[in-house]
């Protein structure tokens, strides 16, 4: 009998966390399944580590991009339903038979789950960046426009009619969010299901998360100038609510008038920019509250700090976005 589901997990170099993640899709409660681990040119001991479980193993001799290797595992499926699964991240017991069901119950095309807003690693920046993405998700309305490869469950139909995932995103980390537009556009529909958290395993350091959010805010921006040049009209996308959006030009107005003022010795320029950066903190009153219940309010301390250098993170680039796709880059 063909099974139901389809599940493809891209990898490279992934061996500290794949066992784990293989080891959640076998304990769960799901009968009719396929498992495709696509390799994609590891250089560790990911290939020994997939070679333990009863699962297919596709291999790219050269790295060629997590999109990529989604698009091959998709190929080569034979499941009516593909479940999209990084391979830092571990599912629970129902995650599969709740997604499918979903899925047949709404008519979707697509249903997508959510970082749980718990995590095992207890630096600041593994803490922050998973219960931002929550956070995010979780005050998002059902209806979207991403297809968040954390873990998403497609009609595997619907999916290869699409186009499948853009080749030429190699490790900008945002390829789900360009299919998911594009699909949305093509007239089908991608469902988010609050009560579908998963557990993610990644550890971020401070440079890491940095980069990460470098990345996407350049290749987010691309993105919607592209859109606009083509006419597409952005609907129902995940993003940041216009008072976290309304903080990078104001944070950056706010520093310029606090170094000014300083340098001038000038008071009156120096508070206004202080001001200007407690308008910041006040625009991400909701979020800081959230962390607080969370995290307690030492956590929020931090937070803080953290907020207000990562909006000069996203300043820049989206000013690297925007240059580089006046010089011709679209991706």
């Amino acid at each position: 009998m063909s099974p139901r589901i389809s599940v493809v997990i891209p990898v490279r170099n992934g061996e500290a966390t794949l066992g784990r993640c293989l080891d959640g899709i076998f304990a769960t409660r799901f009968e009719g399944l396929e498992v495709i681990v696509v390799d994609d040119a590891s250089t560790d001991g990911t290939g020994r580590v997939a070679g333990r479980f009863p699962c297919r193993v596709l291999r790219h001799e050269a790295a060629r991009g997590a999109g990529t290797a989604r698009n091959s595992g998709a190929r080569a499926a034979t499941g009516a339903f593909v479940a999209f699964l990084d391979s830092d991240i571990l599912v629970r017991p129902d995650t599969l038979a709740r997604a499918a069901e979903r899925l047949e119950r709404t008519g979707a095309d697509g249903v997508v789950g959510l970082l749980s807003k718990e995590t095992e690693h207890g630096n600041f920046s593994s803490q922050y960046e998973n219960l931002y993405m929550h956070y995010a998700y979780a005050t998002h309305a059902e209806e979207m426009d991403i297809l968040y490869t954390s873990f998403a469950l497609v009609r595997r139909d619907a999916f290869l009619a699409s186009g499948g995932f853009d080749e030429r995103y190699t490790g900008s980390g945002i390829e789900d969010m360009e299919l998911g537009q594009r699909m949305v556009r093509q007239g089908r529909r991608l469902v988010l299901d609050h009560g579908l958290p998963v557990h993610h395993l990644k550890r971020f350091s401070l440079a890491t998360l940095l980069s990460a959010n470098f990345k996407k805010a350049s290749g987010t921006l691309r993105i919607m100038l592209r859109n606009l040049g083509s006419g597409a009209r952005q609907r129902k996308h995940v993003a940041p609510p216009w008072s976290f959006v309304a903080g990078i030009p104001l944070t950056f107005l706010a520093l310029a008038l606090a170094l000014i003022g300083l340098a001038l010795g000038s008071a009156p320029v120096a508070w206004a920019g202080a001001a200007g950066l407690l308008a910041v903190i006040a625009l991400n009153l909701p979020f800081l509250n959230f962390l607080r219940r969370e995290r307690g309010p030492l956590f929020v301390v931090p937070a803080v700090g953290f907020l207000l250098l990562n909006y000069v993170n996203y300043g820049f680039g989206l000013g690297h976005g925007l240059l580089g796709f006046v010089r011709g880059a679209r991706h």
